[in-house]
């Protein structure tokens, strides 16, 4: 059996990007676009293809839907006049055209002029012995414009606190990436068949941790 690196979405009929499994990239990287298709990573502010190897949204055109039923807002936001669909996946582009993604776009925390992917810190803070799961969130902050969350199922079922997340980060990570909040979970909402996270929409992870941040403050001003 040989293993491949790949990426597709409903909206590309499956496959669109694919890295053969003897490609020495395959182990960092999805690959390239199929014969068919073509893939380009652009500035989400500017529409402008950054240098290779700087994160932009990932841009696909060919094999792509025609839009979605009885939305054509929905539909003109996600395919323009280029006919390229707009994915949503933030991605990096090398100078050979292999592509390596990054995170979601709507992941990324805005925290007083940076941009932060909340993986990063996810993937460190599941290295800490106490923690069975992480689940990076924002949460509004009225000067800096959003705040670090961090979220946490323990392994041992007892309550992580702040300062042993912010000890254990503050040599491994720049400082303006460690968590301003943390928020500890019995278990994490999730998507049907319990496969994915479920960090945004109603009853997510960002809304419960929105809430419990709320009350704390509230009890804290009493």
């Amino acid at each position: 059996m040989e293993l491949f690196s790949g990426w597709g979405m409903a909206e590309v009929a499956g496959l669109g990007i694919y890295c053969h499994a003897r490609d020495p990239n395959r182990d960092n990287s999805i690959g390239k676009p199929l014969p068919d298709a073509a893939a380009k990573v652009v500035d989400p502010n500017t529409g402008q293809e950054p240098p290779p190897g700087e994160p932009g949204e990932l841009l696909f055109g060919g094999p792509i839907l025609k839009g979605y039923w009885n939305n054509p807002g929905e539909t003109t936001r996600a395919i323009d006049s280029e006919g390229f669909l707009h994915t949503g996946d933030l991605a990096t582009k090398d100078k050979e055209g292999y592509i390596r993604m990054v995170s979601r776009i709507k992941e990324i925390i805005k925290k007083g002029g940076y941009s932060v992917n909340p993986n990063e810190i996810e993937s460190l803070l599941c290295e800490h012995p106490r923690v069975k799961e992480a689940c990076i969130i924002s949460t509004p902050n009225p000067v800096m414009g959003e705040s670090i969350c961090a979220c946490v199922v323990t392994r041992d079922g007892k309550p992580l606190t702040l300062r042993e997340v912010r000890d254990f980060m503050a040599d491994k990570i720049a400082s303006y990436k460690v968590p301003d909040e943390l928020c500890n979970f019995p278990d994490f909402p999730r998507l049907a068949g319990g496969i994915k996270i479920r960090k945004f929409g109603l009853d997510s992870v960002q809304e419960m941790a929105i809430a419990a941040e709320s009350r704390e403050k509230s009890r804290r001003t009493k």
